[in-house]
């Protein structure tokens, strides 16, 4: 079967999504696809210095992968009307880029930016080509909740979109439960459209990991260490962590690392600096290779999103969290579907979004009781073998292709 995938988001950048897509295009290849992948050229949350190697597009061949990257205009870190513009203007790069594979049995499109749908939708109607679409946040509704959209006129424009890439696509792949009860009831979707897919992890990831050194590298021996690692974006609400940190400072051994970069990450600086806290420590993307190995080095990870996020969103890091035997502790939204699934593993502490009282009492309790927290940690890697292994999950977006190009036969 041959298989275009669209992402905006690929390896060397860092973000969970770059990785979860290439999980799955690497892992469609070694089960005998042909496999393309349509993305952006790299100049967003990258580790390390990347070189550009085409104005307008490039293409090469990664473990088995085709390649194809294109250039855009900014789509991060940059204005909002900017991004705006960006992401309008995908499609037609990427339609462009889709020219440069051959044609595809199945489309695979992962959203946000939901725009690329429309570029699915177009191959859908005038080559025959269905898609499924791999949605993971719902836009516009998650940027109406943070007060960046208001205009009803954007507003409505977008909610076009939305609806009409919600009805192109043959099938629409969210990771959890609620994600999907909420476009059954909200969005009218057929529930023969809808199938719940979960992200997944590759468990075996922090076995191959190896000690890098990190915490004697930055001068954090012997510190109990509370993690995040990842875009740091007003979703996010990371102030949640820094409100918490000055809460727990008579603690000298508690320091709270942030490892990552992205658009809220300035204003995160000030504020730390403004309370005159030291622990609170940021550093720069490290690679997902070296992620695992840090996750060696910490004692509990993080997860924030911003009280004012409403949807059943579940922080993909979660799953990291589990595969490395760390517990969480989870600040998050009371519709978030993370919830249930700390509830059911008993992997981590969950904490109302923005609360920094719950969030550093949930500090203190995983300091002094470290069996618990050890517990918890071997809990959530036993959940995470059992419901998000790389080969199931893959094995089942397997399933949902090879269906799709047996309707289109």
């Amino acid at each position: 079967m041959r298989i275009l995938l669209f992402t905006d988001s690929y390896p060397p950048e860092v973000r969970s999504a770059a990785v979860l897509m290439q999980d799955l295009a690497e892992g469609l290849v070694e089960r005998g696809h042909e496999v393309s992948v349509c993305t952006l050229i790299p100049r967003y949350n990258l580790a390390e210095k990347v070189s550009r190697k085409g104005l307008f597009w490039y293409t090469n061949w990664e473990n088995g992968v085709y390649l194809i990257r294109v250039n855009s205009l900014p789509v991060h870190k940059t204005s909002l009307w900017i991004r705006g513009v960006g992401e309008l203007t995908l499609p037609i790069a990427f339609l462009a880029g889709s020219m440069l594979a051959s044609k595809p049995d199945v489309l695979a499109v992962y959203s946000p930016p939901l725009t690329l749908g429309l570029t699915a939708g177009i191959l859908k109607y005038f080559r025959n080509i269905p898609f499924v679409l791999n949605l993971q946040d719902l836009f516009p509704q998650d940027i109406i909740n943070l007060g960046i959209m208001k205009n009803p006129l954007i507003i409505n424009f977008f909610r076009g979109i939305e609806k009409l890439v919600y009805s192109m696509a043959n099938k629409i792949a969210v990771h959890s439960e609620g994600n999907r009860k909420l476009l059954l009831e909200k969005e009218d979707i057929p529930a023969v459209k809808l199938v719940t897919l979960p992200n997944w992890v590759d468990t075996e990831m922090p076995h191959r990991a190896s000690i890098l050194g990190f915490c004697k590298k930055w001068g954090l021996q012997g510190k109990f260490i509370l993690f995040f690692g990842g875009v740091m974006g007003v979703k996010q609400g990371l102030e949640v962590v820094v409100q918490a940190a000055e809460k727990v400072k008579d603690i000298d051994d508690i320091v709270f690392l942030l490892v990552g970069d992205g658009g809220a990450q300035p204003d995160l600086k000030k504020q730390v600096k403004e309370k005159g806290l030291t622990n609170v420590v940021f550093k720069p993307f490290v690679t997902p290779a070296e992620y695992w190995s840090l996750l060696k080095e910490v004692d509990v990870g993080i997860l924030t999103l911003s009280p004012d996020i409403k949807t059943p969103v579940v922080p993909s890091k979660m799953l990291g969290f589990m595969a490395a035997s760390k517990p969480f502790i989870a600040a998050v939204n009371k519709e978030s579907d993370a919830i249930a699934i700390a509830q059911a593993s008993g992997s981590g502490k969950v904490v109302p979004a923005g609360d920094s009282q719950e969030f550093a009492g949930a500090v203190r309790q995983l300091y002094q009781d470290r069996q618990l927290a050890g517990n918890m940690g071997k809990q959530g890697r036993d959940y995470a073998l059992a419901h998000f292994s790389k080969a199931s999950c893959l094995d089942r977006y397997e399933q949902i292709l090879t269906e799709l190009k047996r309707q289109v036969l």
